[in-house]
């Protein structure tokens, strides 16, 4: 976000400057303008330009005078002098304040625009020179790091850095990957600007990595900010500009009085967001806030209970074990460490026998991959899934045991009143308040045969059993096992048993 002034006493050529040029085209988000130098020094304290296009001659403090004050509270700004005047000593002065271009009026668009492209270009060089500073300052070895310092006074000379004396460092955690610090210093600079406008905060920020960035905010004065009021302010504006594309963590390291301490702030912040792993996404943690570790195992004992609760108990029991046990984690400050994954991936084992034991699943592997633990970062995205899978076992177990019940209710019919004619799918997916589709689906998924064929099973089997009885005649055998056409019943017979009715019962008798 580019921020730029225009300071010119007259109003013609201040309003024909803010409204026809192509400032958006030019990369300028936000601009403020002003009629002279004392009204652009009091806009100065609630929003910090970055470019200031200003005129040289307005009654009261010149543009030069006013460029020196911006130049010293403001090192990174680019100055752009417009001048009615062409003036040998203005223009030695704007070359000493390294001012980008000195145009004369009347003003020409072109060459205005070309003006601010290259302003823009220098502010972008300068900040990914501010960046590339700050990874060597954090990340190389004591050599390089050395060597960085003896230049940095030179690089320095530009910077907001070089009045800092209290400088911290945080690490700011992205839950999605491909974050980016373009735009991110300037941005946060300008909202802290307005935020703490009488602090002189400086903000810098540089990736660390895919899902990582180093962040420093430094000022000329201390840091030592109210703990409950004031940092945790900061800290939320950070998060709101930094996590528009996803959820983000900050860390805070200690506040430390020179650059060359930069290394220990790094270590404390690094030590700060590992308490992500309770806090969770979208918050902060200080240095030097408690943690715990886990490193019990899970006893047998506890697997054991865990496994009968999910066979005989209620979901909401198991749920309530479950969120008091993340309860207990969190409020301990538990980091998320190696005993922690591997306690939840020994309950999801016990889940996957829980669920093997009702044929919810035949395979032998728990859910749990190795790539969710690898990623994972929060206590809450393991109690999640977790969760998840109680609740997906629980609802599979209650579908299993509906469907069993369905099952059992047809089996008994078919059984006990196989001379029911009008037996039929659609009359038995009535009886148990099933479409006949899916009835006929998990019947033949659990008896291996089609409720047709389940039938004609027990009918010829039952027929069996009557023809002991030298009483009772094949017609009316074939009427008691469902069949009124006697017939049909004397082929179907053959066609199941190879033979007759009347071989078979010659057979038995």
């Amino acid at each position: 976000m580019i921020q730029l002034m225009i300071v010119e006493d007259e109003p013609l050529i201040r309003n024909g400057l803010l409204h026809h040029m192509p400032w958006r085209k030019l990369g300028i988000d936000s601009i403020r303008t002003a009629a002279n130098a004392n009204d652009a020094l009091q806009i100065s304290n609630t929003f910090q330009p970055d470019i200031i296009l200003s005129d040289i001659r307005m009654p009261g403090i010149s543009g030069i005078e006013l460029c020196s004050q911006f130049h010293r509270r403001f090192p990174n700004s680019q100055i752009i002098f417009i001048s009615g005047y062409s003036d040998k000593e203005y223009l030695m002065a704007a070359i000493h304040l390294g001012a980008v271009s000195y145009i004369e009026k009347p003003v020409s668009i072109a060459e205005l625009s070309d003006a601010v492209r290259k302003a823009t270009r220098c502010l972008h060089r300068l900040n990914q020179q501010e960046t590339s500073c700050l990874h060597t300052l954090l990340c190389a070895d004591a050599k390089e790091r050395a060597d960085a310092l003896q230049v940095f006074p030179q690089w320095q000379q530009q910077k907001n850095l070089r009045n800092d004396k209290t400088f911290r460092v945080g690490i700011m955690k992205l839950q999605a990957k491909g974050c980016s610090t373009a735009g991110l210093a300037e941005t946060c600079q300008t909202a802290l600007q307005l935020q703490f406008p009488n602090q002189h905060l400086h903000f810098t920020a540089d990736l660390a990595g895919p899902t990582s960035m180093f962040v420093l905010l430094s000022g000329s004065s201390s840091l030592h900010f109210n703990r409950e009021k004031q940092w945790p302010e900061i800290c939320e504006t950070l998060l709101r500009l930094a996590g528009k594309n996803s959820p983000c963590f900050l860390g805070i390291g200690k506040s430390v009085s020179k650059l060359e301490l930069l290394s220990d702030s790094l270590q404390s912040a690094e030590s700060a967001v590992l308490a992500l792993s309770y806090k969770g996404w979208n918050a902060f943690a200080f240095y030097d806030e408690p943690q715990s570790e886990w490193k019990a195992e899970l006893p047998e004992a506890t697997r054991s209970a865990f496994f009968k609760q999910l066979l005989c108990g209620k979901q909401e029991d198991v749920q309530k074990r479950l969120v008091q046990f993340f309860y207990k984690l969190t409020e301990d400050h538990t980091i998320l460490n190696f005993n922690i994954k591997n306690l939840y991936y020994q309950l999801d084992c016990e889940i996957l026998r829980a669920e093997q034991q009702y044929a919810c699943r035949k395979d032998t592997i728990p859910q749990l991959s190795g790539s969710f633990l690898d990623r994972v970062q929060t206590l809450k995205e393991m109690h999640q899934y977790l969760s998840g899978r109680i609740q997906t076992f629980y609802a599979e177990k209650g579908e299993r045991e509906k469907r069993n019940s369905a099952i059992q209710t047809v089996l008994n019919y078919l059984h006990t009143r196989p001379d029911d004619q009008a037996i039929s799918i659609q009359m038995l997916a009535q009886m148990v308040y099933l479409t006949p589709t899916y009835l006929s689906n998990i019947f033949k998924k659990q008896t291996g045969m089609t409720i047709g064929q389940y039938l004609t099973k027990i009918r010829i089997e039952k027929a069996m059993e009557y023809m002991a009885d030298p009483k009772l005649k094949l017609y009316q055998i074939a009427s008691m096992v469902g069949y009124e056409d006697a017939n049909y019943f004397g082929k179907l017979f053959k066609k199941q048993t190879g033979m007759l009715p009347s071989e078979y019962r010659e057979m038995v008798s």
